[in-house]
C-alpha cells in the first residue's frame, strides 16, 4: 500500500506502508519510471538513510549511522558515506556542493534531530512533505501536508470505504 502526491517543485513524493523503511519499493520504481528518484527515510527518530537512483540504476546510498542495525566491514559501511556532489544536480537552487557535502558530514557527527534537522536535506532538494510516512498519514495527521486532499491511494481504497459505510 502506499500514497502517492501530486507534482510539488518537480516532485512525486510516495509514502509506502511499513514506514517507508523498505528500498524494494524505490527499487521498483526507478526501474519502472526511470528519471531521478530519491529514497529517503528516517529510522526510529535516530538514523536518515537516502537512496538516489537515476534511470532505474542506484547511483548512490547514504546513512547518517551505517551500523545502527549491525557492525559492518569498512568496506560495507564506506558504501553508506555516501557521494554528496552526486546530489548537486537535483538541488532546488543553486547551491554549492560543498554545502550538501558539509549539511551531510554535520549530520552524520551530531545527533540527527539537533543541528541541522532533515528538514534542511529536503528543503535543498525542494521536496515537500519528506518526514512524513503512510502510517502517519492514514491516522490522520495531515496538519501541514501540502496538497493533502490531491494524495491518491494505491490501490485505490474506495471499495472498502463504501465496506465500512455500508456496515
Amino acid at each position: 500500500k502506499l500514497l502517492v502526491s501530486p507534482s510539488a517543485g518537480g516532485w512525486v513524493s510516495v509514502y509506502p506502508n511499513q514506514h517507508g523503511q523498505d528500498d524494494k519499493v524505490s527499487k521498483k520504481i526507478a526501474k519502472k519510471c526511470g528519471g531521478d528518484l530519491i529514497h529517503l527515510a528516517i529510522h526510529d527518530d535516530d538514523v536518515l538513510y537516502y537512496w538516489l537512483y537515476k534511470d532505474g540504476k542506484l547511483l548512490d546510498k547514504y546513512s547518517t549511522c551505517p551500523e545502527y542495525f549491525e557492525q559492518l566491514s569498512p568496506r560495507a559501511k564506506a558504501a553508506w558515506t555516501g557521494k554528496p556532489e552526486l546530489l548537486a544536480p537535483l538541488v532546488a537552487h543553486a547551491v554549492a556542493t560543498q554545502s550538501i557535502v558539509d549539511l551531510l558530514e554535520q549530520m552524520r557527527s551530531e545527533p540527527l534531530f539537533t543541528s541541522p534537522s532533515p528538514t534542511e536535506l529536503s528543503d535543498l532538494l525542494g521536496i515537500s512533505n519528506a518526514w512524513t510516512a503512510y502510517e502517519y498519514l492514514m491516522d490522520g495527521e495531515t496538519d501541514g501536508v501540502a496538497d493533502w486532499n490531491q494524495f491518491v491511494h494505491l490501490p485505490d481504497l474506495s471499495s472498502e470505504q463504501r465496506q465500512k459505510q455500508k456496515r
